[in-house]
């Protein structure tokens, strides 16, 4: 959620045209956009290599893996987008976020029915 706030933000500030006036309009939503990267990385790493103890080396490599290529494509996506860079950070930033939260919710989801059928 605190992504997704900082990329709202950070839209915010480049639809009404702060970004390219003020840098603290930008700073400030990535450093936002940035500490809900910081809570969420370190988890979903372990969360995402805890069931592959026995291949840790491999899957630590594959989750580098998709971590690069994600970056990679939505740089590409960001550079194909017909707008000034001002402007498709922020929807690429928006996009990716909202993305990861709508992938995060069904797993959270998962785990709590998952719990209760246990109990």
């Amino acid at each position: 959620l605190i992504m997704v706030a900082g990329s709202l933000l950070l839209s915010l500030s480049s639809y009404v045209g702060l970004m390219t006036t003020h840098l603290s309009a930008s700073i400030i939503p990535i450093m936002v956009i940035f500490s809900g990267i910081a809570f969420v990385i370190p988890v979903a790493t372990a969360e995402a290599l805890a069931p592959f103890e026995h291949v840790a080396g491999s899957a630590s490599a594959m989750l580098g893996f998709f971590e690069m290529g994600l970056a990679s494509a939505s740089t590409g996506v960001m550079s194909s987008i017909p707008l000034d860079s001002a402007y498709s950070m922020p929807i690429v930033f928006t996009g990716l976020s909202v993305l990861g939260l709508l992938v995060f919710v069904p797993f959270i989801m998962m785990r709590k029915n998952r719990a209760r059928a246990i109990i």
